[in-house]
């Protein structure tokens, strides 16, 4: 394979929006009413857009072209030798015989030189391209295009052997006293018919290449539909008390959700929630965090003084249900603002305003849970933590605007690893893994989603997947609250995000942008908390404007 050249060197391209002047470009957008130019954008163009951009990078885009332009020259390679080869043993053999018919042949070979060299003159207009007039070619089919270029060179080379078969073969009629004569056109006959096999055979090809490129885009065309996701309020629930916290048990039959210091268990059906008249009792401020186990009928949750309880459902011997407390668990000096129980559920990892991590051992079927250790890097209130899906690394956020990455050591005991590098610096509302390979992280200030990629063992901000969200609306001084932790559904390969007043679902896409199936949710205040189901049928929120648990069902089209 040749590598092809752009003729433009990088630096050149840079954004043309008078008032981001000598900016680089970082972002090619793909809007069909868009032209050459007009499609750079830079980093300042990220910030002033609302919404996410229709556009790849910059390394992404000349990847993408260069890709492109190397499959078109290969194709045109393959169909040049085969030509370039016929000539060039045409000229072998008129050569071999050149001594005895010097002066006559070589009035065949000088025009046979200009063929040649006009031939490989049109194979070297494929190897360099300028990338404003390639950067049209990327919202086209990529077969399409490459199966054009392949007619077109066909076409360009037919005309040329048309015109040098005519002149060549008047020159060798002067040498009709000899017997090579005819041998000599009977090459150039041969020359000619395989020209026009081969365009027989692309012209096969070409059908069938636009047969495939019609069954690709109805593929993707029903991808696209499925990509589609709708949200449906289907009930609300009057509750005065604040729900700062809720979670779904295995099979999603029941809710825990917090009412100031207590714990209201409903009942669940099809996204409606059904008062049973059980509230849990113990805690003696706001609940903050709530997690139901996904293997038994036990919680365990935080409050904002610094207690953490579980609370695990029994039977008396009459066969009615009871939920049975632990004591209160107070190695934590601040509020709790995070749980996280593992898979195994042997493990609880808990995020403190004491600016630690605290780290417990779990038996859920007897209700205890006992420290184990504390993990001691943040300087400030610690928001968020978050597992990938070997539950190897962590990611924490918080108060003093670091993202850090723990991983576990041999021992099975987890071990701070790095800060990661941020472009900005400000307090860290939300974080958690999409794929193993993938972070995500919102701050408090701004109305960006920051997205974090594995590069060489550490994670790497990718300023180019930058997604922005809606304008913020402050509400007395305030631009969001915390307790609403985001969640990547696998099954559904969809991020669920409150941010602000709204809850955006969105899609990754595969080239690494994200994409928003639909509207947000607009809660109508910052002061909303809530969850979705680990199947992602039913979102449940608690709104502080209209006092109301309010239930959702999500369909995926």
């Amino acid at each position: 394979m040749r590598n092809c050249k752009m003729i433009e060197n990088e630096e050149q391209l840079q954004c043309i929006n008078n008032q981001h002047i000598h900016r680089s470009a970082i972002i090619i957008l793909l809007d069909k009413d868009l032209e050459a130019k007009e499609r750079l954008a830079c980093h300042q163009c990220l910030i002033t857009h609302l919404g996410n951009f229709n556009g790849i990078s910059i390394n992404q885009g000349l990847s993408k072209i260069q890709q492109l332009k190397e499959e078109i020259f290969d194709e045109i390679e393959i169909h040049f030798s085969k030509t370039y080869n016929c000539l060039k043993t045409f000229k072998e053999q008129i050569l071999q015989i050149k001594q005895e018919f010097l002066q006559t042949l070589n009035q065949v070979i000088e025009p046979l030189e200009q063929w040649m060299k006009q031939l490989v003159e049109l194979k070297e207009g494929y190897s360099s391209y300028s990338l404003y007039t390639e950067i049209e070619n990327l919202t086209k089919p990529t077969n399409l295009l490459i199966e054009f270029e392949k007619q077109q060179f066909q076409d360009r080379i037919q005309k040329m052997n048309t015109q040098y078969l005519t002149k060549t073969t008047q020159y060798i009629k002067v040498l009709d006293n000899f017997i090579t004569d005819q041998q000599l056109l009977l090459k150039l006959n041969q020359l000619q018919e395989s020209t026009l096999n081969q365009e027989k055979i692309l012209s096969i090809e070409s059908v069938n290449a636009e047969q495939q490129i019609k069954e690709s885009s109805q593929v993707i065309s029903q991808s696209y539909k499925q990509e589609r996701i709708q949200h449906r309020l289907i009930q609300e629930v009057y509750q005065e008390q604040e729900c700062y916290a809720l979670d779904f048990n295995k099979d999603n039959t029941l809710v825990a959700a917090s009412c100031k210091e207590n714990i209201k268990i409903w009942k669940f059906i099809e996204g409606q929630l059904i008062d049973q008249n059980i509230l849990l009792t113990g805690h003696e401020s706001d609940v903050f965090c709530i997690v139901f186990s996904k293997k038994i009928n036990w919680i365990v949750s935080g409050d904002s003084t610094n207690q953490i309880r579980s609370w695990i459902e029994c039977k008396d011997i009459q066969g009615k249900t009871y939920w049975e407390s632990s004591l209160s668990l107070e190695m934590h000096t601040s509020e709790i603002l995070c749980l996280h129980l593992n898979n195994s559920e042997d493990e609880l990892i808990s995020a403190s305003g004491d600016s630690t991590i605290k780290v417990w051992g779990v038996n859920c079927n007897l209700n205890k849970i006992e420290y184990q250790y504390s993990l001691e890097k943040h300087t400030n209130y610690v928001d968020k933590i978050n597992l990938n899906s070997k539950e190897t690394q962590m990611v924490s956020c918080g108060w003093d605007q670091q993202i850090i990455v723990w991983e576990k050591d041999d021992s099975k005991t987890w071990q701070f690893k790095y800060i990661v590098e941020q472009s900005i610096e400000d307090i860290g509302f939300r974080i958690g893994f999409l794929q193993d390979d993938t972070v995500v992280w919102c701050s408090l200030s701004e109305p960006f989603l920051y997205v974090f990629k594995l590069q060489n063992g550490i994670f790497q901000e990718r300023s180019d997947l930058l997604v922005k969200l809606g304008d913020i609306k402050t509400e007395n001084n305030y631009n969001d609250f915390n307790l609403f932790q985001l969640k990547y559904l696998q099954q559904q390969k969809v991020l669920i995000l409150k941010y602000n007043r709204y809850v955006y679902f969105m899609r990754e896409s595969l080239d690494s942008t994200f994409i928003f199936p639909c509207d947000p949710i607009d809660c109508s205040s910052i002061e909303c908390y809530g969850n979705i189901t680990d199947n992602g049928r039913h979102l449940i929120v608690w709104n502080e404007n209209s006092k109301q648990l309010q239930s959702f069902e999500i369909e995926y089209q």
